[in-house]
């Protein structure tokens, strides 16, 4: 009911009833008031003439004989001033008058002869009240004959007109106390509802969320609709914010994904370029150093790039067993090539067996390279860092420390959170941040002591996981011992338990004058695993691996535990042997036919020039025997190259410049009976492999150039 009537008083207010309705409620009550007035007023004659009878009826036993007539016609001419002519009778009962009454009462002239009484001698005998209206005359006869009683018919007409105007007043006060109740309830269920209404329009304006709706406290309905209303507009909000969001994700994602995309092909030209000038014979160790740094940068570059992509794109980073040891000595010696002049000092001290990890290895490093990073800026470049590494209950352990100027104690866990830097002009803790994000992914701990003045450490717990990344080893086949050419007594005796374990034998030199002198190679071993350094001798594993090659021995692991410079794999490959880190990882040996992964015809479509050159600078490591590289498939077809002599070919999913696209140009080659396509994109591989459009391909990598062609010859 009452959602009824304030729904009626704002459609009032809308139509501009406010003063219109009043108006017509007083209207209405006048009408019915006038109308009461005009029955009432006989109503009010008659009960006038009822009260003065039952009040003057025992004034007859008074009445004496009759006195003189009234004629007829006087009492008619009488009527109109008098309202009443009351019956008066003598002491013998017998009428003297009768009254006549314009309240329905009609005339009868009596026969009885009547005189009127003059006004000599007259007395005032009796005021009858009849409510607030008096009886005006009432007079006896002098000589006691006769009694006459009248009201004025004048005089009731002007207190009727007085009641008449004092209702009018009433009605008139009430109109206006109306008025101010509709008034005041007007604003007092109307004013939220307007209000409720400005906010409506500040929403149209885009002005939502401003504040919410002060109203919602109120406990009517009013109260209740504010609520809903501040309801509706968190909802708004959150669906803006999410659109908003999703929005910008998806600009993120496009930049993202150009930018990864425009990054990876002058990087990979630019490693290549590296790579070649790498070939160069140069003896400024200087400039070895030079390039260490520069492939480094290139490779942390590119990693960035992938992770920058798979952030945006909503996507988890690509897992997979990687070697702990790998990951910082990289980032040492990015370090060490920057400062030439040894102020800045690198002390490792790692666990004496490989330690694998799984999960992301750019974040990682991106994780520890920050720490570093931070230590380095804090010591101004002059200092010592301390990296360590162990296996301790369950968990790794990895810790940073430095001979900086350290962090105030109180200050430790704001730097931990980030957003704080201490001990370096310009920081914003971002790269901190980035740390605690990325080793809570790993689901592990960071932790952090420091003294003001005595430097600090950062300690790194993550979770072991026994899985292992294995070092896959292959021996040639046959009865042979494998050589192990190492300075290092431990990993000589290492070596010999791994080859026990599966069988093998194995002969042990400490040097490369030892080998000459006991003239191994005329044993006629065909594997062998040499060190790179050694500190008893004046040769380096290089020699070793040339002096075994110019004696037959072909299939060879030179061990290092500078494995992770760019540099020394450059001579790896230049040599032609596998690259085996220290501490020694898991060690899986599978016997193999060397004829088995050599002499392949291999077809590469890139549009990179620099991807190209790589190929050829890789060929031979690669165990390739012909290879052909083109920017597109129109130049592979205007060279006339025989398609079907094609073991191998690896294509670019885009290509500028041609017609064709990566999906096209494997179809094409699938249909021209190449045997196995694969579609080297430099990309995520996931997405790929879910796109029909490359479900021909025999397979997807990841990276531009493999390792190894073996993965495509199982068996």
């Amino acid at each position: 009911m009452f959602g009824r009537v304030k729904h009626f008083l704002e459609r009032s207010i809308r139509n501009k009833m406010l003063v219109v309705l009043p108006l017509i409620l007083a209207l209405v009550l006048f009408f019915f008031y006038f109308l009461s007035i005009l029955t009432l007023r006989e109503k009010v004659y008659a009960s006038f003439v009822e009260e003065a009878r039952r009040h003057l009826s025992y004034f007859s036993l008074l009445v004496s004989p009759l006195g003189p007539q009234l004629s007829e016609e006087a009492l008619r001419n009488r009527m109109p001033e008098y309202l009443l002519y009351l019956q008066i009778y003598d002491d013998q009962g017998r009428l003297v008058y009768r009254y006549a009454s314009s309240a329905g009462a009609r005339w009868i002239p009596q026969s009885v002869p009547v005189s009127e009484p003059g006004r000599e001698g007259l007395r005032s005998f009796k005021k009858i009240s009849l409510g607030k209206i008096r009886a005006l005359e009432i007079r006896e006869a002098v000589d006691g004959r006769f009694l006459l009683a009248a009201f004025s018919r004048k005089h009731l007409d002007q207190l009727l007109f007085s009641q008449t105007v004092l209702l009018s007043v009433i009605a008139l006060i009430a109109v206006v106390a109306m008025m101010i109740a509709i008034a005041s309830l007007s604003h007092l269920v109307t004013g939220p509802i307007r209000k409720l209404a400005r906010e409506a329009e500040r929403m149209q304006g885009s002005e939502i969320g401003v504040r919410p709706l002060s109203l919602s406290e109120r406990k009517d309905e009013v109260g209740l609709l504010a609520k809903r209303m501040n309801g509706l507009i968190r909802r708004i909000q959150e669906q803006e914010a999410s659109i908003g969001e999703q929005k910008r994700s998806e600009a993120l994602v496009n930049v993202a994904s150009q930018v990864a995309h425009d990054i990876r092909s002058p990087l990979s030209s630019m490693q290549a370029a590296l790579q070649h000038l790498g070939q160069i014979p140069n003896a400024d160790p200087k400039v070895e150093d030079v390039l260490n740094l520069l492939e480094l940068s290139a490779r942390r570059l590119t990693g960035i790039a992938d992770d920058l992509l798979q952030k945006y794109q909503g996507e988890p980073g690509c897992k997979k067993v990687f070697s702990l040891h790998a990951v910082l000595d990289e980032l040492v010696g990015e370090y060490q090539a920057r400062d030439p002049s040894g102020r800045l000092r690198f002390v490792k001290k790692y666990a004496s067996q490989a330690i694998s990890i799984c999960g992301d290895r750019a974040k990682l490093q991106r994780a520890f390279g920050n720490i570093i990073k931070n230590a380095v800026e804090a010591m101004e470049g002059n200092g010592e860092i301390t990296v360590a590494t162990a296996r301790l209950n369950g968990t790794v352990q990895v810790s940073f420390a430095d001979t900086g100027p350290g962090i105030p104690p109180d200050q430790l866990k704001s730097v931990l959170e980030g957003g704080l830097t201490v001990g370096k002009q310009g920081g914003h803790g971002i790269g901190m941040k980035v740390v605690r994000e990325t080793i809570e992914a790993f689901g592990g701990k960071l932790h952090a002591r420091s003294e003001w003045g005595r430097g600090a450490t950062f300690r790194i717990e993550l979770p072991f996981h026994p899985v292992e990344e294995a070092f896959r080893m292959e021996v040639s086949a046959g009865s042979a011992p494998i050589l192990v050419v190492d300075d290092d007594g431990a990993i000589r005796a290492q070596w010999r338990m791994v080859f026990q374990e599966k069988g093998l034998e194995s002969l042990l030199c400490e040097s490369y004058e030892e080998m000459v002198r006991r003239n191994i190679p005329a044993t006629g071993s065909r594997t062998a695993v040499v060190d790179y350094h050694f500190d008893n001798s004046g040769k380096n594993g290089a020699d070793v691996v040339r002096h075994l090659q110019r004696s037959g021995v072909r299939n060879i692991v030179l061990c290092t535990a500078e494995y992770w410079k760019p540099s020394v794999q450059k001579l790896a490959a230049e040599l032609g042997v596998t690259l085996c880190p220290k501490p020694l990882p898991k060690i899986e040996i599978r016997r193999v036919d060397q004829k088995k992964s050599k002499g392949h015809h291999v077809l590469v479509i890139d549009d990179d020039e620099g991807i190209r050159l790589s190929w050829e600078v890789k060929q031979e490591k690669l165990g390739i025997g012909r290879l052909d590289s083109y920017p597109s498939l129109e130049a592979v077809l205007a060279n006339g190259i025989d398609l079907a002599s094609v073991d191998l070919a690896f294509v670019d999913k885009n290509m500028d410049g041609s017609q064709y696209t990566g999906a096209q140009v494997v179809n094409i080659l699938k249909q021209k009976g190449v045997p196995k396509v694969i579609v080297a994109s430099g990309e995520d591989c996931k997405k790929l492999q879910a796109d029909p459009l490359f479900a021909k391909a025999d397979f997807i990598l990841g990276e531009k150039l493999p390792e190894s062609l073996a993965p495509f010859f199982p068996g």
